[in-house]
């Protein structure tokens, strides 16, 4: 009896991890770090890239839609290729949290080795290693300069005050960091 129970435990929690997982062709990019398949709104697990409208300045101080480049990348990334996203966790506000593929490529992993997003490092530390590699080569929102709070305004809105103070402190230990690690700008002639 037990091995049946133990084979019949297997099964289910082997249909519930594939049932939670999703793959498809995306029917919508919202942003750098979001996504919608199969009807559902999917966040990249463990990175954070700026908001659509969210403006960055590049190595000469000139702004730049740094929130749709970021769309952008995950859109080439993608390509027309079906795109899978392993459930990893579920957000506060319903959406499923995944890493996802297209392919072969690890949707999460490029988006941060590009520079086009940071590590979220509240929920994992997976890709700090990518983020810095893309700061220290200048790559993507790292060319120059960025506000990193991309979520404080949208949670101060919804009422997570020490979701957005966590991110305006985030946000202000990257501009120092910055700020040590960005040579002075010089007047273009």
């Amino acid at each position: 009896m037990r091995p049946l129970l133990v084979a019949l435990y297997s099964a289910l929690a082997a249909a519930t991890a594939s049932a939670a997982d999703l793959t498809g062709q995306p029917e919508r990019i919202h942003d750098g770090d979001t996504l919608r398949l199969g009807g559902v709104n999917v966040r990249l697990w463990g990175v954070d890239a700026p908001e659509l409208k969210q403006e960055c300045q590049d190595r000469a101080g000139a702004s730049y839609g740094c929130g749709e480049r970021a769309r952008a990348a995950l859109v080439e990334l993608i390509g027309d290729r079906p795109v899978t996203c392993q459930h990893r966790d579920t957000d506060r506000y319903g959406c499923m949290v995944g890493a996802c593929k297209a392919g072969n490529v690890d949707l999460n992993r490029e988006m941060m080795r590009q520079g086009w997003a940071v590590a979220y490092t509240t929920f994992t530390r997976t890709y700090v290693g990518q983020e810095a590699d893309a700061h220290r080569h200048g790559r993507g929102i790292w060319q120059g300069r960025f506000e990193a709070a991309f979520r404080s305004d949208e949670l101060a809105e919804k009422g997570d005050h020490n979701g957005a103070v966590l991110w305006q402190r985030i946000g202000r230990a990257i501009a120092k960091l910055q700020e040590q690690t960005v040579p002075p700008r010089t007047p273009l002639n």
